[in-house]
């Protein structure tokens, strides 16, 4: 199974031809799952569906931004509103799941974002563990993954909480220990469009959780989407995640 996270950036920039690009990295890239965030447009969530031909597209909360495609049958799916926001954002943030028929048995997927300022890390500290919880709630012990947007490193409090005592396996740092794996970057010039110059760092992110057939054996893992096209146009001003799971 292959699984991508992309934070797609909403409709900023050359957004169309953006998205041609995406749409030409998922031709060659050939996803199973998709978690895709800032997307925003009800409309643009049926041309996806139209243009890549995914069985499945699960997209509740419009202000969430938060998608999932997939190639297999969605069993049921839900969206949550998560209790910690940051006063200093004037959004609110979400958790989209749905449980998936795969091949190899059903699993939970399950996409979010969390808040971006870099003074927010106590704020996510909480949100992560309020979204652990909501997973025992919804899944259970049952084969799940999670990813997206976190837009924090991977030696913070909250990943660090989450890759402990909640039991996540950090995918990206499980197979490429030593590699920075940066998805957020000023070699993309998108990043300097931003209102606060941020630091390069790896905040997009795939984490497992009670692996077993599907997702017991990831086999690669990679930052996609990184190089423009001829015309110097990249997919996002975020790379995306890209990790192949062996079939059982």
């Amino acid at each position: 199974m292959k699984v991508l996270t992309l934070n797609t950036w909403q409709e900023r920039g050359p957004w169309r031809e953006r998205w041609e690009l995406i749409f030409k990295n998922l031709d060659a890239l050939q996803p199973d799952l998709i978690l895709f965030q800032e997307i925003f447009n009800r409309g643009w969530i049926r041309e996806i569906s139209k243009r890549t031909g995914y069985a499945s597209a699960v997209y509740h909360e419009a202000a969430s931004g938060l998608a999932l495609f997939a190639k297999y049958p969605v069993l049921n799916s839900g969206s949550l509103m998560l209790k910690t926001q940051s006063s200093r954002e004037d959004y609110r943030r979400y958790l989209l799941y749905a449980k998936f028929q795969g091949p190899c048995g059903d699993f939970f997927a399950f996409n979010t974002h969390l808040s971006w300022m870099l003074e927010d890390g106590a704020v996510r500290e909480t949100q992560t563990a309020e979204i652990a919880m909501l997973m025992d709630q919804i899944d259970g012990k049952s084969e799940s993954l999670i990813g997206g947007d976190f837009n924090t490193v991977a030696w913070s409090r909250e990943i660090r909480q989450m890759t402990g005592e909640q039991g996540f396996v950090d995918v990206y740092r499980q197979l490429e220990p030593d590699a920075p794996g940066l998805t957020w970057t000023y070699d993309n010039g998108y990043t300097r469009e931003g209102r606060h110059a941020l630091p390069d760092r790896r905040i997009d992110y795939l984490f497992t959780r009670h692996a077993a057939k599907t997702l017991r054996q990831p086999i690669a893992v990679r930052c996609v989407m990184t190089e423009p096209d001829a015309a110097g146009i990249l997919a996002s001003d975020h790379y995306g995640v890209f990790v192949e799971f062996k079939e059982s």
